[in-house]
């Protein structure tokens, strides 16, 4: 069994996943990354060289950044304190990037045509003229 004792620990991890909404465009998502990056790496308390911010995937309802980086502190009350900074100050940079809002979930309604059916029918036409070549489909 593995034991951390946590008195003898000099920094605390501070992972968080940032969402943005989707109609963020990517110079916007440059600018708060960067933005992000910059305050992490200037900020006295976070070790600098574990700092990093990036673009991890396309979630549910949002494009999402992980921010990671240790904080070089020992008690937890102020590792607390510090974290709130942080998440705080990333929410405002995200925010002055053109009013990007972090976004939990946005419903969109839309009137649209649909699945085009001349697509469809010429998709399934391709899949069925593989499979009488024998081509093999995954």
């Amino acid at each position: 069994m593995s034991l951390e004792n946590f008195s003898l620990r000099d920094k605390i991890w501070f992972c968080h996943t940032l969402g943005l909404r989707y109609e963020t465009t990517t110079e916007q998502l440059r600018y708060i990354l960067a933005q992000i990056r910059e305050m992490l790496y200037g900020h006295p308390k976070v070790e600098s060289l574990s700092a990093r911010v990036r673009f991890i995937g396309f979630g549910d309802s949002s494009l999402n950044l992980e921010v990671f980086a240790y904080v070089l502190e020992r008690e937890y009350a102020i590792f607390l304190q510090i974290q709130e900074d942080l998440s705080c100050e990333s929410l405002i940079l995200s925010r002055e990037a053109a009013a990007v809002l972090p976004s939990l979930q946005t419903t969109y309604l839309a009137q649209d045509a649909g699945i085009d059916a001349g697509k469809s029918q010429k998709t399934i036409a391709t899949v069925r003229q593989w499979r009488e070549r024998g081509i093999a489909i995954s």
